[in-house]
């Protein structure tokens, strides 16, 4: 099953939970680029088996295109091109 979601890019530099604290409190108001996180539009492929843990989308992150592993996060989709 694939569905265009937004997804959160979170690299090794980037403020997670200081993003999830601010987003608790202003809700939209909350920019993920102040914490060092890049909001992109993709299309996320759910395995249905596994599911919450098996998720993936294709991207292009610092010139590399390649299929990432998709978390569940506390507010939303996570890919970490890091790990």
């Amino acid at each position: 099953m694939q569905n265009t979601e937004d997804v959160l890019i979170v690299r090794e530099a980037s403020d997670l939970r200081g993003f999830w604290r601010a987003y608790e409190r202003h809700h939209e108001g909350a920019d993920p680029a102040e914490f060092g996180i890049e909001r992109r539009c993709a299309q996320v492929r759910f395995h249905r088996r596994d599911w919450p843990c098996s998720a993936s989308t294709r991207l292009s992150i610092d010139g590399q295109r390649r299929t990432y592993p998709v978390t569940h996060g506390l507010y939303g989709l996570v890919v970490r091109p890091d790990r």
